[in-house]
């Protein structure tokens, strides 16, 4: 659903117009539409069911306001008066706005085409949460963030990958499915040179934890992290709920450098060659016999001599999806 290409066609909206009126066109398949304000601003109106209203949840770049009286000018010129949850997003920032409505175009998938109140809010809500976030300080590298989405994307099973991805940014790994877990470590040189935490490389005696060192390295032709998004999310796109989780994640991991994420990009056939995998036990580590005083211990191992694993091993739900 192409909603950036559909809001360019939308009219600019007559200056002189009254308050909550809007220059709008019907999104395909559904009875919602794409609108845009009398400040330019880009709307999704969502023509919701339902009697009980939430209050209005205002943001730096996201307002959400329900059940509004809207005047709609259409194609024709002549003004309707109708009631909808108007989404808007901020004015004024061209790159905000096409990621509002790469986002808007998963909301209409997760909501369907006669979505009620309670199906629109806990939508809405993940779309708020996710707006917010990009006011926060960013939580990791991008390079990180981009070689672990590389990772779901080159998967033979990227729901079951999307699915076992962070559920903070701040998890101790980056996947876990059942007794499976896998730590990504990104490099931007030719050096495997990775920072670890010994509770990652010791972890309980149930658990089988496998290491992804990959290389990204910067290209101009490359693939950046919405790039990477896109190609997860049309893959997973019977899930919608899942693809709206898996940009909340990198909202929440990329924060105020969001725009980032749009900006720099890496190259995927280096990254593709680069890619090791590797058992946690077979990683070098400091003693895990420490006193009781020390705790929190983090070191950096070179990872160059470490054997990778077999194709035969990667079984199972979460090892399974990586063999080539």
């Amino acid at each position: 659903m192409d909603l950036v290409g559909l809001f360019a066609e939308i009219p600019l909206t007559p200056g002189n117009s009254p308050p909550d009126t809007f220059a709008a066109l019907p999104i395909p398949g559904t009875k919602h539409k794409l609108a845009r304000s009398v400040d330019g601003a880009a709307n999704l109106l969502l023509s919701v069911e339902g009697g009980t209203w939430p209050a209005p949840t205002v943001l730096e770049n996201l307002s959400v306001r329900y059940n509004l009286r809207c005047q709609i000018v259409g194609s024709q010129g002549q003004p309707t008066v109708e009631r909808f949850t108007v989404v808007s997003c901020v004015a004024g920032d061209q790159l905000l706005t096409e990621y509002f409505l790469r986002i808007s175009a998963i909301v209409l998938d997760a909501i369907g085409a006669s979505p009620t109140v309670d199906e629109v809010r806990e939508v809405v809500d993940r779309l708020v949460e996710l707006l917010r976030a990009l006011s926060t300080p960013p939580t990791r590298t991008i390079f990180g963030l981009w070689a672990e989405l590389f990772l779901i994307s080159r998967s033979k099973d990227p729901v079951q990958m999307a699915s076992a991805w962070h559920q903070t940014p701040g998890d101790l790994y980056d996947f876990a499915a059942g007794v499976q877990r896998i730590e990504v470590k990104a490099s931007g040189s030719s050096l495997r040179r990775h920072h670890f935490s010994l509770e990652q490389l010791v972890p309980p005696n149930d658990l089988d934890v496998l290491i992804a060192s990959v290389r990204v390295e910067r290209s101009s032709g490359g693939s950046s992290v919405m790039d990477l998004i896109d190609s997860i999310r049309t893959r997973i796109a019977s899930v919608p709920k899942l693809a709206l989780e898996l940009e909340r994640v990198a909202a929440s991991t990329l924060g105020s450098g969001w725009r980032n994420g749009h900006l720099d990009q890496f190259d995927p056939h280096v990254a593709d060659s680069s890619l090791r995998l590797m058992a946690a036990s077979s990683v070098p580590r400091v003693s895990s016999n420490l006193p009781p005083e020390v705790s929190e211990v983090n070191f950096v191992v070179d990872l160059a001599g470490v054997p990778q694993c077999s194709s035969a091993s990667l079984t199972g739900d979460l090892f399974g999806g990586l063999s080539r």
